[in-house]
């Protein structure tokens, strides 16, 4: 499978998904929701979870795919050798990359992989915050919360594919990415009163972040592919 089919197939799975969750919350829909403290420590407990796994994921991506292409890395990282090419912010020291990196603490690092982090690290705070507290929102305004995740999760998508804007637009539109995973997981806990739907809000979210990851894959061959220089780093 070529890497455009791929990644189309991921963002059809991904928009199929968002319907899926849609209906969830509106058949599944419970006007007097019964949620224990159990229940939102099991959601909770497992997007905190996720939330770590994706840090580890934005401080060395591709780190659980690593061991199957050990190989072709290697051979990427003689070519770079070769080349003379260097990493900043594990991107291409090249003017087609510029837009992928920032300067964040006297540090050269990517600016969607930091997004993706900081946005986790304010997600962590918001759920332990929902664990904890006792929610009483209207159901209209849980819906108001499920489609604005949604839509800042298209929004995400929508940056990869059209390349929207500069480094630090691109750093914080990541940074929402993961509130919008956050408030998609607990509007359809709260709306439905099931934990098992919970879950499955974050099962979905793993499939908008990994047709991220695709997506973003694709773009950057896509600039190394359209660039002369002999060093293709992807």
């Amino acid at each position: 499978m070529t890497p455009r089919r791929s990644a189309s197939i991921y963002l059809i799975l991904s928009v199929i998904g968002g319907i899926f969750i849609l209906l969830i919350a509106w058949l599944g829909f419970s006007e007097s929701p019964s949620i224990t403290f159990n229940d939102k420590l099991m959601v909770g407990g497992a997007f905190i979870a996720s939330c770590l796994f994706g840090i580890s994921l934005a401080l060395r991506p591709g780190w659980t795919r690593r061991s199957s292409r050990a190989r072709d890395h290697a051979h990427i990282a003689d070519k770079r050798e070769r080349s003379g090419r260097r990493m900043t912010g594990h991107h291409p020291d090249c003017e087609g990359f510029n837009g992928h990196v920032m300067e964040f603490m006297g540090r050269t690092v990517c600016s969607g992989c930091t997004g993706l982090a900081l946005g986790s690290i304010v997600a962590i705070v918001f759920t332990i915050a929902y664990i904890a507290l006792q929610v009483n929102a209207d159901a209209w305004i849980l819906f108001v919360f499920l489609i604005v995740g949604i839509v800042l999760v298209a929004i995400s998508l929508t940056d990869i594919i059209l390349s929207l804007g500069e480094a630090r637009l691109h750093n914080r539109i990541n940074t929402f990415l993961v509130t919008g995973f956050f408030l998609v997981v607990v509007s359809v806990h709260q709306l439905t009163g099931s934990a098992a739907f919970g879950l499955i809000a974050i099962i979905i979210s793993f499939l908008w972040l990994d047709t991220r990851i695709q997506l973003s894959s694709k773009r950057h061959r896509d600039i190394c592919k359209a660039c002369d220089q002999s060093c293709k780093a992807y």
